[in-house]
């Protein structure tokens, strides 16, 4: 990509992470959309609790702190993520000079680059989520929100023991399991359609 198609048409954080991720930038590597972020939110509370000796009034004070309904969020270890929606042009704005300094652009062989391009492996598009997935992962926050009413500023007031805390996550978990669940009969559905189309 020329310098100026980066400027152009690297229009929004979407944008700025596929070519970071094309490019082996790791300046956005601990940036997350909010699907992602809230997954790995999810992840860590299992860490926090069998790995990290946290106790559940840890948990919920750090859950506090993080605000919910964000597009974007800043990775910062643990279980702090930050909002960093409103952030875009700063990030792009370091990408572009980090582009600048490893002289990433293109434009200067572009002749061997064109050879070369047979060579570069091709990327498998990315699954997209069925509404099924969609409701599963928003019925699963629903339910963590038994513990907190939202990921914001009210997040732990619905707490008031810790055996609230634990019932809320233990069926966050179970959710989880039968979605991973319902995932794999599809794909086995999938694999018989397969067969008896070969036969």
């Amino acid at each position: 990509m020329l310098r100026e198609e980066f400027i152009e048409d690297i229009a929004d954080w979407e944008d700025l992470l596929s070519f970071c991720e094309e490019h082996f930038i790791d300046t956005c590597c601990n940036i997350y959309c909010q699907y992602d972020a809230y997954n790995q939110i999810i992840s860590r509370i299992d860490n926090a609790i069998n790995y990290d000796n946290y106790t559940w009034e840890d948990i919920r004070d750090d859950l506090n702190d993080i605000s919910s309904g964000c597009e974007y969020y800043l990775d910062e270890g643990g279980l702090c993520f930050t909002d960093i929606s409103d952030d875009f042009e700063q990030w792009k704005g370091d990408v572009l000079d980090l582009c600048d300094n490893e002289g990433i652009w293109d434009g200067e062989c572009e002749e061997d680059e064109t050879d070369n391009e047979s060579f570069l492996p091709t990327e498998e598009p990315e699954s997209e989520l069925t509404q099924a997935d969609t409701d599963s992962f928003n019925e699963m926050m629903r339910t963590v929100g038994v513990l907190v009413e939202s990921l914001g500023d009210e997040i732990g007031r619905a707490a008031e023991t810790k055996e609230e805390f634990e019932a809320a996550y233990k069926k966050a978990e179970e959710l989880q399991k039968q979605k991973e669940m319902r995932e794999e009969q599809e794909n086995e559905r999938a694999l018989k359609n397969l067969f008896s189309l070969a036969l």
